[in-house]
């Protein structure tokens, strides 16, 4: 399943920065757009729950359960569908063209290292970059909560990483409905990661991730009741998640023979460096190994393909990106060897599991 870019998650932060008087950076969403203009909110609240996708939504909970009952409408998530990319274009308004962040491991060149940015550390490693805060350094971006404080209003993220940093759900929305409850307008972007966690330790489908969704839907039922009349409730998520099924390129000595260094980006959308000399010999063995679980493409024609979005290219993607592509088929997950295959739930592929998302909302 393609992204769609005009019914996305960053079609939502256009639709809020619009209906604050900014520019927007991407089209705004007419749903969300409907919704902010159909009545004033003091506060509107946008909460992500990471890996929630529709599909787990509905395998998880009855019909009448509160979050299907204020399923609006399904959004695409962004290429590739995966936390990194995901939550960096909610946070930034921007597709991942724009911003960089494709993926949890990225080569950084300036460095010559395979970084996982989010926590600053070496691919496969417990050390750290050889750069403090190597992703925000050098692909820096400005949040839109942020942009929307430049303009006086009270924007702000709650989360275990955020400008209000809250240890827990219970914790995070006590602070979300308390600041709802406080004088003046508010924007607030609140995040939890489960299930996505959840799944990555046990699988998409595990009973005990069936039980943690219907868990979440109790408290977001009771949290939208808590919500103040004049606040608007946005329910969201980045991707969704599928059971890996492992290839491990350990199996294939005339592939890693071709490669400068590990893969970047996902297991599910992976990114090679080739030696001199040797494109054409990895394109010949790569696809007589693993055409039949993976599409690959030259890192040009991935570019050009509008997978990572409308918008003016981050002039970094070329070379951190290396000279191929590989997008997995089906739930297939590459590993560079065995020890290192550890997550049960994967993301970063085409399946409509890890592209659809929901636009769940609640009001009073």
């Amino acid at each position: 399943m393609l992204p769609d870019y005009t019914n996305c998650i960053t079609n939502i932060i256009a639709s809020i920065e619009a209906h604050h008087g900014l520019a927007p950076l991407q089209q705004t969403h007419p749903v969300v757009d409907a919704l902010l203009g159909e009545k004033h909110y003091r506060s509107i609240v946008l909460l992500l729950y990471d890996g929630l996708s529709v599909a787990t939504l509905k395998e998880a909970l009855p019909e009448d359960a509160f979050l299907l009952r204020h399923l609006h409408t399904t959004l695409s998530s962004v290429y590739p569908p995966t936390t990194t990319a995901a939550v960096t274009s909610l946070k930034s308004g921007l597709n991942p063209i724009q911003h960089g962040w494709i993926g949890w491991t990225m080569h950084l060149p300036s460095l010559d290292q395979n970084v996982d940015l989010f926590i600053n550390r070496l691919q496969n490693d417990s050390q750290f970059a050889s750069l403090d805060n190597a992703g925000m350094s050098l692909l820096p971006y400005t949040t839109f909560t942020s942009r929307l404080r430049a303009q006086g209003i009270d924007a702000v993220e709650i989360s275990s990483y955020g400008d209000v940093v809250t240890s827990g759900r219970g914790e995070m929305t006590e602070a979300v409905i308390a600041r709802c409850l406080s004088p003046g307008a508010h924007v607030i972007y609140a995040y939890d990661g489960n299930p996505d966690a959840l799944m990555h330790e046990i699988g998409a489908h595990h009973p005990d991730v069936m039980t943690l969704v219907r868990t979440l839907n109790q408290e977001a039922e009771a949290f939208a009741q808590w919500l103040p009349e004049d606040a608007l409730l946005l329910i969201t998520a980045d991707h969704g998640l599928v059971d890996a099924e492992y290839v491990m390129l350990s199996d294939y000595p005339e592939i890693l023979d071709c490669m400068v260094r590990p893969y970047a980006v996902e297991g599910r959308t992976a990114a090679f460096f080739i030696k001199p000399g040797l494109r054409d010999r990895f394109k010949e063995v790569f696809t007589a190994a693993l055409s039949d679980r993976f599409t690959l493409m030259t890192t040009s024609e991935f570019l050009a393909s509008g997978l990572l979005g409308p918008g003016v290219m981050h002039p970094s993607l070329p070379a951190m990106l290396g000279d191929f592509i590989a997008i997995a088929k089906g739930n297939a997950c590459l590993s560079m060897k065995p020890e290192y295959a550890g997550l049960v739930g994967v993301h970063a592929g085409f399946t409509e599991r890890e592209m659809q998302v929901p636009l769940i909302v609640a009001k009073r």
